[in-house]
């Protein structure tokens, strides 16, 4: 019994073998030859990585042809033109062309409802109706058809840029 209990004996390492490194007592040789062969394919990786992306990048453009080119600064002229052809209306619609007219009063048997006379000439802008007139001659919009009816027309008539209608005086309509 006592054979069992008793201290087990010391440990003891294997001999030293004399390869027990391989590696280190290996000729370079093949080794060598490894990291050549890793090195060339980290290489084939990467230029077949920088191939692909510059063929679906689309490839090197010069930009836009010269159809492409022409078109666009032709479009660009149309587009200058529209924007001075526009500033010009803006202009002058910020500028009412109202003339006053020197028409006196006539006294010849006019009454308490007669026609009025006219008291200014308003040159029509483009784009404006008889709204448009009547807010920026008299300053009522409501007197849109009192200024129709005064040059014999209605509120459906077609007014054209340049015309010339004669405005009332706003007591009269």
């Amino acid at each position: 019994m006592s054979d069992h209990l008793s201290d087990p004996p010391p440990y003891e390492p294997p001999p030293p073998e004399e390869d027990f490194y391989e590696w280190e007592n290996e000729e370079e040789g093949p080794r060598h030859n490894l990291l050549w062969t890793r090195i060339l394919a980290l290489v084939a990786g990467l230029l077949l990585v920088f191939f692909l992306g510059r063929i679906t990048a689309g490839g090197d453009d010069d930009g836009p042809d010269e159809a492409q080119l022409s078109a666009l600064q032709q479009e660009n002229q149309q587009l200058q033109t529209q924007v001075s052809d526009l500033q010009a209306e803006l202009d002058a619609r910020e500028e009412p062309e109202t003339e006053p007219t020197d028409t006196p009063p006539s006294d010849e048997g006019e009454e308490e409802g007669d026609t009025p006379t006219a008291v200014d000439t308003y040159t029509v802008q483009a784009g404006q109706g008889f709204q448009q007139i009547a807010e920026d001659a008299l300053g009522d919009i409501g007197l849109a058809e009192c200024i129709a009816e005064f040059n014999d027309l209605t509120l459906d008539s077609t007014i054209t840029p340049g015309e010339e209608l004669d405005i009332p005086a706003a007591e009269d309509c």
